[in-house]
């Protein structure tokens, strides 16, 4: 029980995070470190999230990050 409230509040965090880069990103669509931020997030979260998905069904995923 510990462990998924962990992830849903990692998961609550890093969107509330993204939402206020994306706020940032609004003022100036052109800060390409405020984009790679956000594609960071994107990709955290989904990588999360499949974890998650996958502890609860009880089988393993292999992650490769390159």
């Amino acid at each position: 029980m510990e462990g998924e409230q962990s992830f849903f509040h990692l998961i609550e965090y890093l969107e509330s995070y993204l939402l206020e880069l994306g706020l940032e990103l609004q003022r100036d669509p052109d800060d390409l470190f405020l984009q790679g931020k956000i594609k960071g997030i994107q990709h955290a979260l989904k990588y999360i999230r499949m974890h998650e998905h996958v502890r609860k069904g009880g089988h393993y995923i292999d992650i490769e990050i390159d």
